[in-house]
């Protein structure tokens, strides 16, 4: 009886207009209205090629300090870059829509 309710019961699943959009999406579409690389920016905030990959790529969260340099490099706040991709969307549709869509 248990295991029928476990196995019946699901999670809700967010909705919204897009899917989401990927930390490395929005790492790509900012590096590429700067006209800058990832090895770039990981040259910029001093880390290894590496771990400015894991970054991006979402597998791994850096500390306070090295999220504000690279926000404060792409001109962009750590809540849009590394936070739910609604603020992604809220901060600037065009970039979005325009350059992922590419």
């Amino acid at each position: 009886m248990i295991n029928d309710k476990l196995n019946s019961f699901s999670m809700p699943q967010r909705v919204s207009v897009r899917s989401d959009v990927s930390c490395r999406d929005r790492f790509n579409v900012l590096l590429r209205r700067i006209g800058r690389s990832q090895n770039w920016l990981a040259d910029e905030v001093g880390v290894s090629k590496g771990t400015m990959s894991k970054i991006a790529n979402g597998n791994w969260f850096p500390a306070s300090n090295l999220m504000t340099k690279i926000c404060n490099i792409l001109d962009v706040p750590s809540h849009v870059l590394f936070g739910d991709s609604i603020h992604w969307k809220n901060y600037n549709p065009k970039i979005i829509y325009e350059e992922i869509e590419e």
